[in-house]
């Protein structure tokens, strides 16, 4: 437990290019017509719109995160928090594969059995903290119980056909890893649109000109990028090194692993320049 308390001020050279990148963004926005523009509204030569081309400030937000966690990688409580959800992650997957249900959430449980599932899951791997990491975890959570149980999903085609126990016949392997994996990336995504509104917004005049959302957008944009680099605990399995090691088990083992690479801090093929991997400098 702790009490919620707002992000330290940008340090280091590379926040200081985030906000270089957000004022070109801004700027690119305006010329454009404002956030408004849309690619059929502006000239070929500017599509995509100057609002969807994300990647050079999403790219210098990730490099100043990862910046700020190569000096520290406890910085913000992050890691520890994502790490430990993370476990959590494992133990409520494991639980729903082996046929088992999720203790039920401790506030009011929705009544019906998609909703009460998403509560039981969300609440077991957030858990019960009140710093920003935690909220950053929560949200995390959040969208994978939501990708869990969406339409269509085989547990939620389960939970509708009456299955008190869905994990145990539609809770693949596969899913599991794609759960595990998206987690991560949703960690990271979920900081940096906090930071951009804590970290940025207050601190650069220009960006409040950017469209309402964009926070979403970088999130959305960073998770993407950061899933492509964590390890897949289904692959992991086949490794010789694991033989013999549950698929939960490995997921476990590569917790610390799967942080570190969603976070930019160790690359799955080779390192590259100052504090993180896979980025361009801006």
């Amino acid at each position: 437990m702790g009490t919620s308390r707002p992000l330290r001020g940008p340090i280091g050279p590379n926040w200081e290019r985030a906000r270089q990148a957000g004022r070109r963004w801004a700027r690119a926005i305006e010329a454009a017509g404002g956030p408004g523009t849309s690619t059929e509204t502006v000239p070929p030569e500017t599509t995509p719109a100057p609002a969807d081309d994300v990647d050079p400030f999403g790219t210098a937000c990730r490099r100043a995160l990862a910046e700020d966690l190569a000096d520290d990688p406890d910085r913000y409580g992050l890691r520890p928090a994502a790490v430990a959800a993370g476990q959590r992650l494992v133990d409520a997957l494991a639980a729903l594969m082996r046929g088992e249900t999720l203790p039920p959430p401790t506030g009011p449980v929705p009544d019906d059995p998609v909703g009460a599932l998403r509560a039981g899951l969300v609440e077991q791997v957030a858990g019960d903290g009140t710093l920003i990491a935690d909220s950053v975890v929560r949200r995390a959570a959040v969208r994978c119980a939501e990708r869990l149980t969406e339409p269509g999903s085989p547990i939620t085609a389960a939970l509708a056909d009456g299955d008190v126990r869905p994990g145990s016949r539609s809770v693949t392997g596969e899913l599991f890893c794609v759960i595990y994996r998206m987690f991560f990336g949703e960690v990271v995504g979920e900081f940096l649109k906090t930071a951009i509104a804590a970290k940025l917004q207050v601190m650069v005049p220009v960006l409040p000109v950017l469209p309402l959302g964009i926070g979403g957008k970088v999130a959305e944009w960073a998770a993407g990028k950061a899933v492509e680099l964590i390890p897949n605990p289904c692959e992991e399995k086949e490794r010789p090194d694991n033989a013999g090691l549950s698929l939960p088990a490995v997921a476990t083992k590569l917790l610390d692993v799967a942080f570190r690479r969603a976070a930019g801090l160790e690359s799955p093929d080779a390192g590259i320049g100052p504090g993180i991997v896979g980025l361009e400098a801006v």
